[in-house]
């Protein structure tokens, strides 16, 4: 494709690859220039640079919506959209920039797109074909004479035309909307808080200043952090550099690029030092620039939360972040970091207050309830974390998926129940099977039932070669290596456990503090056999971690240093730190009955000091099980199908789902899982009509 600045930019799934191409194609023959990747990166391309350069400079973006893009929740095609609709920013509202193209039966109101894509003209392509009055359109389009005049739904839009524009409604509603806005423009332009100082630069004339908040306050307005992906980092940072590049001055502006460092950290897309890095000196130059701002005094708390990976003070955060919560109305930022805070301190009573008034203001959100579910696996309380879990798994994006993933993990650290764990995981939607905590915890559990090649199988589903979460963050080929090992092939196993090595420290060569990372190489030199120097890498941590409170994240350096000197069999070592993950509060829950399972662990039960102190924590396993006192309980049986059509089969079991659904979400009740409830139905049968 030529550099010409009359070009089509066509984004889609690789499942929509096919249908993609007939839309190409069908614009170039009708003399269109068309970026269509699958043809035009040939060897040597920097791809990504080159992505962004090409979405920077077309004319028209054209997204092809499908019921694939619908069922991946993450994807390169949905960083090409978010770029693009921060792009429509600086344009005025008659650019047309945006085409959606629906090549299915996508309804616009289930969509999941960037909310500027539902301001414009959907049209609706089946199948990708692409009739000639949509080509004439685009090439009215590029030639700048043509005006879309209004969005219809794209089911009811004409095949490649435009529809007649709806009758305009009534937007009484956008007053407030406005007021407010305009409200926030003019706090981020007069900064209040500084009316009693002589500021050391001149304020910047209020032409530049006054734009420059208006675009401020849409990306605040976009910013969503419960909800944060690192497709959101990619599109609003460049948007955040580029005003801070023209406006230097704008305090708010440095906040905001301190904010999503810290959440690249806390949504656990990037745990190296960069992130922290960038978003300490970027919340330094917000309160130089305007010291008792409320957005500083959060993007300071926040990168004090974010250093808690790095073993900082979780209560540090808390002058900064009172403050400035206090001092804005409250809203997506200032819920999420005031939860988030107490929750990353393991402060129950607080995430307990903060996260109800989230509800109380919010009934349907999500996040809250994800929240609650965690804070009732550290707390071993398998029956509420599962309750909690099932209510937020309601959502449709990433809190879902990791809404499984709690489920998982009461099944699996409280319950010891394997087969219930994995039943768990085999529900997580499609779109969120390569999510690396659930493909993680697939792993796991085909190890934990000696299923070797199946635990290679689920590693496969991803791409990367390194897996980045709070459950584990290292390199795939040690747990590929692992699997290998257990499976008998030795030398496949060395190959990986190498690979492995290799990868840690070219990791460690651009994040030497990286502590997790020194425990994870700890670990895979001990399966490589080399364990002085595996000791040499736990010597680096071990002494930093013992003397923390427990944390959100001291779990996970705890696990591993275990896992260290387990693979080493250093029993005497291995003893206080397994006493650690059954005493303390922990992301990682064992129990007696889980750790007797657990692959990590399988080569040392035996041993008289951990036999100890399965014997001393044997009341770990009763708790899991035993419900209190104030518990109330029910089980929804399987409805028989007595009609003479088998085919029927399908409606029993939907009302016995059904029921499960909604009693699951009431609080405070118990609702035992159908296997559970038709086990005890199959046991009582049995006594009732004695051995077959």
């Amino acid at each position: 494709m030529s550099d010409s600045p009359k070009a089509v930019f066509l984004s889609y799934a690789s499942q929509d690859a096919e249908a993609a191409k007939r839309i190409c194609e069908a614009l170039r023959a009708a003399g269109v220039e068309v970026w269509f990747d699958q043809s035009e990166l040939v060897g040597g391309d920097a791809w990504d640079a080159k992505i962004r350069k090409q979405i920077s400079e077309c004319t028209l973006f054209v997204p092809i919506i499908s019921a694939n893009t619908q069922a991946r929740l993450e994807g390169y095609f949905r960083l090409e959209w978010k770029i693009a609709a921060q792009r429509t920013h600086t344009m005025a509202d008659e650019r047309v920039f945006l085409l959606p193209i629906v090549i299915d039966t996508t309804r616009d109101t289930e969509a999941r797109v960037p909310a500027e894509f539902k301001t414009v003209q959907w049209t609706r392509l089946p199948g990708g074909e692409t009739p000639p009055a949509f080509c004439a359109r685009v090439l009215k389009l590029l030639s700048g004479s043509g005006l879309e005049p209004g969005r219809p739904r794209p089911g009811h839009g004409t095949r490649g035309e435009v529809a007649v524009p709806p009758r305009k409604k009534s937007r009484l509603w956008l007053a407030p909307v406005l007021l407010g806005l305009f409200a926030g423009i003019a706090v981020v332009i007069r900064q209040p808080w500084r009316q009693n100082e002589n500021p050391v630069r001149s304020v910047p004339p209020a032409v530049t200043l006054a734009p420059a908040a208006t675009e401020l306050a849409r990306v605040r307005a976009q910013l969503t952090p419960d909800r944060w992906q690192r497709e959101d980092f990619a599109a609003m940072a460049p948007t955040l550099d580029r005003l801070l590049e023209a406006n230097p001055e704008l305090a708010d502006a440095w906040a905001m690029r301190s904010i999503i460092n810290s959440l690249q950290v806390l949504r656990n897309y990037d745990s190296s030092t960069k992130p922290l890095e960038t978003g300490k000196a970027a919340a330094d130059r917000a309160t130089r620039l305007a010291p008792g701002s409320p957005l500083a005094d959060i993007a300071t708390g926040m990168h004090l939360v974010a250093m808690t990976s790095r073993g900082g003070d979780a209560r540090a955060c808390r002058p900064y972040l009172d403050r400035g919560v206090a001092a804005l109305p409250p809203d997506a930022l200032t819920r999420y970091a005031e939860l988030a805070s107490y929750w990353f301190a393991y402060d129950f009573d607080q995430v307990q207050r903060c996260g109800e008034a989230w509800r109380a203001a919010e009934p349907q959100a999500s996040f809250p309830p994800w929240i609650f579910a965690q804070l009732n696996v550290v707390r071993r309380r398998p029956a509420e974390a599962e309750q909690w879990a099932e209510i937020a798994k309601a959502d449709p994006n990433i809190t879902g998926v990791r809404a499984y993933f709690t489920a998982f993990e009461s099944k699996y650290y409280l319950r010891a129940d394997v087969p219930a764990a994995w039943e768990v995981l085999q529900k997580v939607p499609a779109a969120g099977r390569s999510v690396h905590r659930v493909v993680h915890a697939r792993w796991l559990v085909a190890m934990a039932d000696h299923r070797w090649d199946e635990a290679l199988q689920e590693l496969s589903q991803v791409p990367e070669t390194f897996l980045f979460d709070r459950s584990y963050h290292g390199p795939k080929a040690l747990l590929t290596g692992l699997a290998h090992q257990r499976a008998g092939r030795p030398d496949a196993a060395a190959a990986q456990f190498r690979e492995a090595e290799r990868l840690l420290r070219e990791h460690l060569a651009a994040d030497s503090d990286n502590e997790e990372l020194h425990t994870v190489l700890a670990v895979t030199l001990a399966c490589a056999g080399r364990g002085t120097e595996a000791r040499n890498e736990l010597a680096l941590v071990e002494p930093l971690v013992k003397g923390r409170t427990p944390s959100i994240y001291r779990g996970s350096l705890v696990l591993t240093i275990a896992q260290a000197y387990a693979v080493l069999g250093d029993y005497r070592q291995l003893a206080p730190w397994l006493r650690k993950l059954l005493a303390e509060p922990s992301q990682f829950p064992f129990t007696p009955a889980s750790l007797r399972l657990d692959p990590r662990f399988s080569g040392v039960i035996d041993a008289p000091e951990v036999q100890a102190l399965l014997k001393e924590f044997a009341g770990l396993d009763q708790t899991a099980f035993a419900p209190t006192a104030a518990d109330k309980s029910v089980a929804v049986l399987a409805f028989a199908n007595l009609s003479d059509d088998k085919g029927n089969e399908y409606f029993s079991d939907g009302i016995s789902e059904e029921l499960l659904n909604v009693l699951a979400k009431v609080p405070g009740l118990k609702v035992s899982a159908r296997t559970s409830a038709r086990k005890a139905c199959s046991c009582a049968w049995r006594q009732v009509r004695g051995p077959a």
